[in-house]
C-alpha cells in the first residue's frame, strides 16, 4: 500500500513556511498532495491559478507532489487545469484529500473544529490529522467554536472540581 499524505490550505499567500513542510512532507511520503482550497471569507490577494503556480514551482523539483487546486467555482478549476497550474482539479475540498494516510490543515485554529467535523466522516481508517494553523486567529470565531470552547472549560472545571 502506497501511503499518500495531503497537505491543505488556501496558501494565500504561498509562504517559506508552507514550502519548508511541502519538502519535508515529501521526503517523508512516497507521495504528498497539495490541496489548493479557496476561501472567500479571507478575500485572497491570489487567484487559485496563482496560488497553484507558486506552488508548483516552490516544488518544481520534487518529483512527488501533486498539485490539486480545489474551488466551487468550475471556471476556476477549468481555467487552473488549462494554465498546468494544477495536475488535477476537484471541487469538492473533502475529495480533495479523501484518500490521504495523512492530512495537515492549514486554517485559523479557531476554524480548525469546523473543518475537522467537515473532513472526519470521510477520512480512511487511521488517517493521521494534524494542523499548521495560526495561532492567530483571523476572523471571529464562529457560534459552534465557542459553544465547543464553552464546553471543554466546563468539562475541566468539572473534573477539577470532582478531584478534589
Amino acid at each position: 500500500m502506497t501511503i499518500i499524505a495531503a497537505y491543505s490550505g488556501t496558501f494565500d499567500p504561498v509562504t517559506l513556511g508552507h514550502n519548508d513542510i511541502i519538502h519535508r512532507a515529501a521526503r517523508m511520503f512516497p507521495k504528498l498532495i497539495v490541496a489548493v482550497g479557496s476561501n472567500i471569507a479571507k478575500n485572497p490577494r491570489f487567484t487559485l491559478e496563482e496560488r497553484c503556480a507558486l506552488i508548483r514551482a516552490a516544488a518544481s523539483d520534487l518529483k512527488n507532489v501533486e498539485v490539486i487546486g480545489s474551488d466551487f467555482d468550475r471556471g476556476v478549476l477549468n481555467d487552473a487545469k488549462r494554465l498546468g497550474a494544477v495536475d488535477a482539479t476537484e471541487p469538492n475540498p473533502i475529495k480533495a484529500v479523501s484518500n490521504a494516510s495523512m492530512v495537515v490543515i492549514a486554517t485559523p485554529i479557531l476554524a480548525f473544529p469546523e473543518v475537522l467535523d467537515v473532513i472526519a466522516p470521510h477520512l480512511p481508517e487511521g488517517c493521521v490529522v494534524t494542523d499548521v494553523g495560526s495561532t492567530n486567529p483571523t476572523r471571529p470565531p464562529s457560534t459552534r467554536t465557542r459553544r465547543l470552547a464553552n464546553e471543554r472549560r466546563s468539562e475541566e472545571h468539572t473534573s477539577e472540581f470532582q478531584s478534589h
